[in-house]
């Protein structure tokens, strides 16, 4: 990380429990005219025992931020004081940092009782907070290599138990295994600290301490102007050399003498972050300008993809779609680039955004169908080719076995309504009035008998199915379908004269249909990924405006709905897709699932509701 002050802070927040509530809040300016005019401000603060504390600490961070930006240097105390009066029961740190014109950088703060301050420096450490400094401004100056701890809610007690030399050498990972310990259910406070290293940072010179530095106490009597009630300690100290400046607060000396072995100073002053980024926001502010660059270099050509993808999706749905697919690879590039940066919060939203507009723009999403019925577990060995549906019950044949079973839908009682054929060129099966019809390649089967043979001008059937009163084939050698009228009802039932259903010229592209679905219109299905439409024997205008370039279609299926409210779905077997438009031809979505590969038929029970065949099994799905 960097920063024109050269820093690197991190930042652990526990959760809020019962009525408390803590945050780290830091506000560093990216520009140096404005770090140097204003400086930057650090809070860490606790709310205890009050009603709606993360609502008021929300208020609290707002006003302190516009406090901050109104006051001129060292103008902390009356947001302190303030702060103080208002929230009687707070912990808060509150830290104004700068860079000096004459080299360094110095660093003023002040603190309430309960809050935890302490700076290693040279391998010691020292404890800036006691009841004596409560509410007394302190000012001094860093050095590089110096390392700040700061914090609320009894943090000091998981940071004394905590590994402090990999503090010193990694604090990356020593953070990342304090915040673990923070969150964890053996800690009812909300806890929350600020941990600073102090880098090398160019045109920042540093002070020179002098070689010996003796700690010395000095009892000072100071009158606090605008705190005229907090007392005054004995933990007065003043650092030689610009350490600490006189300034009517706490005083550290430093004296001269010579260098004694075993004895480093230490003494430091103390910063410290803290206060709560606006919970209401859910965004915290970048800390630092190297990371926000880098940030805001990769989000903000994403970010304009992404919408010019959904703002085109209605009138280009495909290159809307690939506008996306390159979004989607860029976000993948990047996805571990801001780990440990205080941007993954704000990363982590943006590949949602990412996500949400592939779905808004391709549909596209996973299947996840429910089982409705093994029929292999009734019949051994089943294997069903071809389904349909009619008024609560199923039709499902098995070619092979030459068995067409019913199944109740969707109580799931089965019964074999026929058994008996040698079901080779068994091509489908559908209920006419009620009475179980087989589709063959040589003509229709009723109760096992060949009851009507296919006239000679009729080619090569693939495909059928029952609508009303009739029978409708498709005939792929001429590119026709066939009507066939069914005549009684039970035994008596017979088959009247065939027609060809067609009206006008004959398309050619239908020798190249895959299969046929029927609502009272026909729709036919082709390999390359289109569909005709026909009503009352007429090709109907129809175009589909698909999220995707490629389609083959191997089966079709159309519910009994109108318009908008229709739904024609198609199933391609390699791609294991399911493509669905309703019947103006607008595209719904597209569902993928492994186990569309091995559906054989597929027919809708509902609106939105379809069920698979898969050999044995039917599968339930919702789109």
């Amino acid at each position: 990380m960097g920063n024109l002050l050269g820093i690197d802070f991190f930042r652990v927040v526990g959760e809020s429990v019962q009525n408390e509530w803590s945050q780290v809040y830091a506000k560093i300016p990216f520009e140096k005219e404005e770090l140097d005019k204003k400086g930057a401000l650090f809070v860490v603060i606790r709310l205890i025992d009050g009603e709606d504390c993360i609502g008021r600490g929300s208020e609290l961070i707002t006003k302190i931020e516009e406090e901050f930006d109104r006051i001129a240097e060292g103008g902390i105390k009356k947001i302190f004081d303030s702060l103080c009066s208002n929230e009687k029961k707070v912990e808060v740190l509150l830290v104004e940092m700068r860079g000096e014109k004459t080299g360094g950088r110095a660093m003023e703060m002040i603190a309430s009782e309960g809050t935890y301050l302490e700076i290693m420096r040279n391998g010691a450490r020292v404890r800036l907070t006691s009841e004596k400094t409560y509410g007394r401004g302190v000012r001094g100056n860093l050095l590089v290599g110096d390392r700040l701890l700061f914090g609320v809610g009894g943090l000091e007690r998981i940071v004394e138990g905590s590994d402090l030399a990999l503090f010193r050498e990694n604090m990356e990972e020593w953070v990342e295994s304090l915040s673990s310990e923070v969150m964890s259910d053996k800690w009812q406070n909300a806890m929350a600290g600020l941990f600073i290293r102090v880098n090398e940072q160019e045109n920042i010179v540093e002070p020179e301490l002098p070689e010996t530095v003796v700690l010395e106490k000095k009892e000072t009597k100071v009158v606090a102007r605008e705190a005229p009630k907090i007392k005054i300690g004995e933990f007065v100290t003043r650092w030689k050399n610009k350490l600490i400046r006189p300034r009517e607060r706490v005083q550290l000396k430093l004296d001269g003498g010579k260098k004694k072995r075993g004895v480093t100073l230490i003494l430091g002053v103390i910063f410290l972050v803290i206060l709560v980024a606006s919970v209401g926001r859910g965004v915290q502010k970048a800390a630092f300008e190297k990371v926000n660059e880098q940030y805001m270099t990769v989000v903000e050509p994403i970010e304009k993809k992404r919408t010019d993808a959904l703002e085109m999706a209605e009138r280009n749905p495909i290159g809307a779609r690939d506008l996306m697919i390159g979004v989607r690879n860029e976000v993948e590039k990047h996805r571990n680039d801001f780990l440990k940066t205080g941007k993954e919060a704000e990363w982590e939203s943006e590949v949602k955004k990412v996500e949400e507009g592939w779905l808004s723009v391709s549909g596209e999403r996973q299947a996840n169908p429910e089982l409705f019925m093994d029929i292999s577990l009734i019949r051994s060995g089943f294997e069903g080719v071809s389904v349909s549906y009619d008024s609560g019950r199923l039709v499902v044949l098995d070619r092979v076995k030459g068995v067409v079973l019913g199944i109740t839908y969707p109580e799931r009682k089965s019964d074999v309504l026929m058994g008996k054929g040698g079901g080779q060129d068994w091509l489908g099966a559908a209920e006419v009035q009620k009475e179980p019809v087989v589709i063959a390649k040589a003509g229709l089967v009723i109760r096992d008998q060949m009851n009507f043979r296919y006239p000679a001008t009729i080619g090569d059937i693939v495909d059928g199915g029952a609508y009303g009163k009739a029978v409708y084939l498709f005939d792929k050698m001429h590119g026709e379908v066939w009507k066939v009228p069914v005549v009684g009802v039970g035994k008596e039932t017979s088959f009247g004269e065939v027609v060809r259903w067609l009206k006008g010229e004959a398309i050619t592209e239908l020798t190249k249909a895959t299969d046929m679905a029927i609502d009272g219109d026909i729709w036919v299905g082709l390999a390359d990924g289109r569909v005709y439409k026909f009503r009352r024997g007429y090709k109907e205008n129809f175009t589909m405006i698909l999220g995707i370039r490629e389609v083959k279609i191997d089966k079709i299926s159309v519910n009994a709905e109108e318009e908008q409210a229709g739904r024609v779905a198609m199933l391609d077997k390699v791609a294991k897709k399911l493509i669905v438009v309703d019947k103006t031809g607008s595209y719904k979505g597209v569902w993928n699932w492994e186990g569309l590969a091995r559906v054989t038929d597929m027919v809708f029970v509902g609106q939105n509701e379809l069920l698979l065949l898969d050999g044995g099994k039917l599968w339930k799905l919702g789109i």
